[in-house]
Formats: C-alpha cells, sequence, structure tokens
C-alpha cells in the first residue's frame, strides 16, 4: 500500500458470510482461480477445515459438515468446481 492511502473496510467489497472474516472469504475467492481440479480441491478442503477451526461452536449440529460446504458455495457465489466428499 503506498504511503498515506488507507485501504478502508468501507471501500472494500461486501462480507457474505462475516463469521469467516474477509481474508478467509479472500482464499475461497482465490480457490475459483485454480485450474487444476485436484489442486483445487485440496485447497478447498483446507479451507473447509479453517471454517471448523474458526466457528467451532456449530460442530454439534448434525448437519454440520453440509452447512460449511454451503458456506464456502454461497462465498463463491456458486462458482466453484468442486467434489463434494461423499455423505455430505
Amino acid at each position: 500500500m503506498a504511503r498515506g492511502i488507507i485501504d478502508y473496510n468501507t471501500s472494500k467489497g461486501e462480507m457474505v458470510i462475516s463469521e469467516y472474516g474477509r481474508n478467509v472469504q479472500n482464499l475461497v475467492q482465490y480457490l475459483k482461480t485454480i485450474e487444476d481440479k485436484d489442486k483445487r480441491q485440496k485447497y478447498a478442503e483446507q479451507v473447509i477445515n479453517l471454517f471448523a477451526i474458526i466457528n467451532p461452536s456449530n460442530r454439534h449440529l448434525a448437519e454440520y459438515k453440509e452447512k460449511l460446504w454451503n458456506h464456502m458455495y454461497r462465498i463463491a457465489n456458486y462458482e466453484l468446481d468442486l467434489t463434494v466428499p461423499e455423505g455430505i
């Protein structure tokens, strides 16, 4: 950032799910730029693990992993080509 220029949150894009924070949202957006499907899948699974670390209070929900994958797709504006693990 250039000296004297301040980057305010109000000038950044809207947060889709604020509980994960802007950096995690940026990670999900980055996933959309990874062309190699296997690499994208591995990174996506790591982001799901990060979701679980950030928001551990919901682990008691029966559909917890499904919720996390739904959040990922929602943050990505449903523009991710991934394989959701079996059973979710």
